[in-house]
């Protein structure tokens, strides 16, 4: 049976982890990893349907990512599945090689990143693009909106990218693919069949525990 190599992540030290993994064994028995730091784990599950549950720590999130894949897809001779919220890779899979090069080369992409935003902090990136820290863009007017609450903002706008990505987004019509709007001071969701709309506000911290309490977001 095929042996394939998966690496992720820890998001607490941010080291990287590699395990060779028997796909013969998987089906069987399912796979599950805690980083050598203890702080976090990867778990691989066979749902019923003979495809398989990936868990997986994000250095970018908080939580862990959830993904649904086939076992073709753990065949290939290379799989990445990047964060929903920052576009990073938090999953690798395939020929060792290859996993191997790919991670290093998303080492080098995170470092760019994190070299921009000490940039961006600073103020030497602000002056040159003409932006604020606390600006972002409104998902459904393409306008610039500056937030009440930028922090209260930002972690709301994970939680809903998170369940976006879950697909636990939908309206009571039936619609699962909702317009969003970030405005100043809250995220509306409005569905694009039956107009009907849903607002979180984003002003404080008692905004964003309701959030948090919700499984999926409905729009009634």
């Amino acid at each position: 049976m095929k042996t394939i190599t998966v690496a992720y992540r820890c998001n607490h030290c941010a080291q990287n982890h590699f395990v060779k993994i028997d796909l013969g064994d998987l089906e069987t028995n399912g796979f599950s990893q805690s980083a050598s730091c203890g702080h976090c784990a990867i778990i691989i599950e066979k749902t019923e349907q003979g495809k398989f549950k990936v868990t997986v720590p994000c250095v970018a999130c908080p939580t862990p990512h959830r993904f649904t894949l086939t076992k073709a897809l753990l065949e290939k001779e290379l799989l990445s599945l990047q964060c929903a919220y920052s576009g990073i890779d938090c999953f690798f899979c395939g020929d060792d090689e290859k996993v191997r090069q790919a991670i290093e080369e998303s080492d080098s992409e995170i470092a760019r990143l994190l070299a921009l935003e000490e940039k961006f902090q600073d103020g030497t990136v602000e002056d040159s693009l003409g932006l604020s820290s606390d600006m972002a863009i409104d998902t459904n007017g393409m306008e610039e909106v500056e937030f009440f609450n930028p922090e209260i903002s930002s972690d709301m706008l994970f939680i809903i990218k998170d369940m976006a990505y879950d697909g636990k987004l939908s309206c009571i019509c039936g619609d699962k693919n909702p317009d969003i709007a970030v405005k100043s001071e809250s995220i509306v969701f409005t569905c694009p069949k039956c107009k009907k709309s849903r607002e979180f506000f984003t002003r404080s911290v008692s905004d964003r525990a309701r959030l948090e309490e919700l499984s999926e977001i409905v729009i009634k």
